[in-house]
């Protein structure tokens, strides 16, 4: 009986001793892998039956130039755990590059249901997608990844490359949620046209926000193309030739078609809410007597129909402006030829007064620029002080 129980226990004792060897040897090797300190190419079968490990040896294989090895390692990697998706893309990689490209697919489609939504493989998936002519793979993936900021500019060059440039593929191919960024990628750019294609499927399918039209008509000013900011305005706006926040009640937008205003070290730009002619608000100018400045810095376009005669009004006051060079408004033409007007200088003291000014633009004009100006002056005493208020203009057709 005794040698019975002293049996079991040192069986029992055998046991646990195999189990900690066992334990030893398996920690050991796994710190290896983890810290990928492996040896020559004999250590591969001490690692057999560890996925990464395998994975390390494949990637060492194939940048070795060795093909047939970096497959085996990689088939073995996803042997042991069907899941490991970058194993399952490297085993596509290599057997593309093996002219076995019908695997290469068939592994892509899998590792496209597995992958979900783990925009790091959806990456490798749509480069290989391209690689093996699988358009629909391709698109998709390229519409998964452009709402992500890191990857989306490299997306959208990389479908402008698929499709040779021509926007109109890659316009039947985005998703609507993706076109405000295909265009603030063409703005970037600068391709007019392709934008105003993108812009007009916009309009059709989604709510565009306001920031992005402002920024859109920006472009197009900057780039020449007067009337069709005009056009994007009225359709976005409804407003034809009115001019935008004539009265100063809303905050200033920093929009082409709106106030701009910008103030600098030597004046200050503000809307004032006291002793305003009408409404709530206007607008304040201080100067600060500190420089003979060149001013033009508060202006707005608006859209014009060519041809006809206008009158433009507004009331503005000052106080204890000095310098021979008084501000003024002047209207141009935006981008017209012969197309500028002013009005007087405001005196240096006046209480709330109206001016006036009538206008036609020429026959190319569709927009002009209504700004407040200041020239400097060549006098000693140069640098300007006070203040001007302006209010309530008002842009009306006369005939």
């Amino acid at each position: 009986m005794w040698l019975s129980k002293i049996l079991k226990k040192a069986l029992v004792s055998l046991v646990l001793a195999a189990a900690v060897v066992w334990a030893v040897q398996w920690a050991m090797l796994h710190r290896v892998v983890e810290n990928q300190d492996y040896g020559g190419r004999g250590q591969a079968e001490a690692f057999k039956n560890f996925a990464p490990a395998q994975y390390d040896f494949g990637i060492k294989a194939w940048y070795e130039n060795r093909p047939k090895d970096a497959r085996r390692f990689f088939a073995r990697a996803v042997s042991i755990n069907p899941l490991y998706v970058d194993a399952w893309l490297r085993l596509a990689e290599v057997s593309q590059a093996g002219g076995k490209e019908e695997s290469a697919r068939q592994i892509l489609l899998f590792t496209n249901r597995l992958a979900g939504d783990v925009v790091r493989w959806k990456w490798k998936q749509l480069l290989m997608a391209r690689q093996l002519g699988m358009e629909e793979m391709f698109v998709e993936n390229v519409n998964f990844v452009i709402p992500f900021y890191k990857l989306r500019d490299q997306a959208l060059d990389l479908l402008d490359m698929h499709y040779e440039g021509q926007a109109g593929k890659a316009l039947e191919k985005l998703e609507p949620a993706n076109l405000p960024d295909y265009l603030n990628w063409l703005i970037r750019r600068q391709r007019v046209e392709d934008s105003l294609k993108t812009w007009g499927k916009m309009t059709e399918n989604i709510h565009i926000d306001r920031k992005l039209y402002e920024r859109y008509v920006r472009f197009l000013f900057r780039q020449k193309k007067i009337g069709e900011a005009v056009r994007i305005r009225y359709q976005y706006t409804g407003l034809k030739d009115e001019m935008a926040n004539p009265g100063f009640e809303k905050p200033l937008s920093g929009n082409v078609f709106g106030w701009h205003a910008r103030s600098g070290d030597t004046w200050n730009i503000r809307r004032d809410r006291y002793g305003c002619s009408e409404g709530r608000y206007c607008l304040r100018v201080d100067f600060s007597g500190r420089e003979n400045i060149n001013f033009y810095h508060v202006r707005q376009y608006v859209p014009v129909e060519p041809g006809r005669t206008y009158n433009l009004s507004f009331l503005w006051k000052s106080r204890n402006l000095i310098t021979d060079k008084l501000p003024f408004v002047e209207i141009r033409g935006a981008g017209c030829k012969n197309s500028y007007w002013k009005t007087p200088m405001i005196p240096s003291n006046t209480d709330w007064r109206e001016q006036s000014i009538g206008f036609k633009p020429a026959e190319d004009c569709r927009a002009v620029m209504i700004r407040m100006r200041r020239h400097k002056s060549n006098r000693f005493d140069s640098d300007i002080d006070g203040t001007v208020w302006m209010d309530d203009f008002k842009m009306e057709k006369v005939n």
